[in-house]
């Protein structure tokens, strides 16, 4: 996906399943709105092919907008209507409209319904939509960058909701640079960087590609080959005064015949922030990294 001559995605591969909830991350810039429009049909890519369980991107778009919802900060709706009488018009084109759904998550969310919807805050119309998104029971959601103005019962309440979507066979793509708040709901992790996907794994398979080390203040010290390597990248000051780092198994391989000893080795698991402060703190370029099947990294 090319604009003028900047080239923005670069020869982007994404295979996202029925009933997985996949967090696509990466810096500001790094490419994931572009995706997303893409994704939506909002924009028309340079090259390249999608599909959705069958149905192509270039066929009938009624059928894709009802397969697909996208929800983004950026979504209005200038009309003087309020939030019930709007959607009940929007629900017309929606064959498996879920009424009560909506009317639910709207109950949960606290949510007045009576409110015009151009008098909502960006947060409450961020809430409104995805409820919609919800009731409307595409196979695919995408929200763009709209956890960070959701107040904390809100996004709870949301991401629970995507979550059991995705339980009953939906599939959802958030894009976002706040991993702490989908660490919980997420089972895949994509990460984006400089127009490529660096790697796209299942949450619990991030031990087979990473290992975490941890080095304790008079403990066992870890190599300084390893701690200075360009690729080993500082996660946390632990609150016992232990450092933790994340490194390649590939890495370790290399530098430490044998792999690392249990007193260096940090026992909790692998966190989706974990991985994305590795690609963002120390790595620069994206490489492709496809988890391997060796069970020694496993926590």
């Amino acid at each position: 996906m090319s604009y003028g001559e900047r080239e923005v995605l670069k020869g982007v591969h994404l295979s996202v399943k029925a009933g997985e909830f996949c967090a696509l991350l990466g810096r500001n810039g790094a490419g994931k709105s572009t995706l997303m429009r893409v994704l939506m049909r909002a924009e028309l890519p340079t090259q390249g092919q999608m599909s959705l369980r069958g149905l192509s991107w270039d066929e009938d778009s009624v059928e894709w907008a009802q397969q697909v919802a996208m929800v983004s900060e950026g979504l209005d709706v200038p009309l003087p209507l309020s939030v019930l009488a709007f959607y009940k018009r929007v629900s017309q084109y929606y064959p498996q409209w879920d009424e009560s759904r909506f009317q639910g998550l709207l109950r949960e969310l606290r949510f007045d319904g009576s409110k015009p919807f151009s008098s909502l805050s960006r947060g409450q119309k961020v809430q409104v939509t995805i409820a919609a998104a919800l009731a409307s029971q595409p196979q695919l959601i995408l929200l763009d960058e709209v956890t960070a103005v959701l107040d904390a019962h809100a996004r709870y309440v949301l991401l629970k909701s995507l979550r059991e979507f995705t339980d009953r066979g939906g599939t959802v793509i958030l894009a976002t640079n706040i991993a702490t708040e989908v660490h919980q709901f997420a089972d895949h992790v994509a990460v984006l960087q400089d127009g490529k996907i660096a790697i796209h794994s299942a949450v619990e398979e991030l031990s087979s590609t990473f290992c975490k080390l941890r080095q304790v203040q008079g403990g066992t010290p870890i190599p300084d080959r390893i701690l200075h390597h360009p690729k080993t990248t500082l996660l946390a000051r632990n609150s016992d005064g232990s450092d933790s780092f994340l490194v390649e198994w590939n890495q370790l391989k290399t530098l430490l015949a044998g792999g690392p000893p249990d007193t260096i080795r940090d026992r909790r698991g692998i966190s989706v922030e974990d991985v994305f402060l590795y690609y963002t703190s120390h790595v620069d370029q994206a490489e492709e990294l496809t988890p391997h099947s060796s069970k020694r990294g496993a926590a």
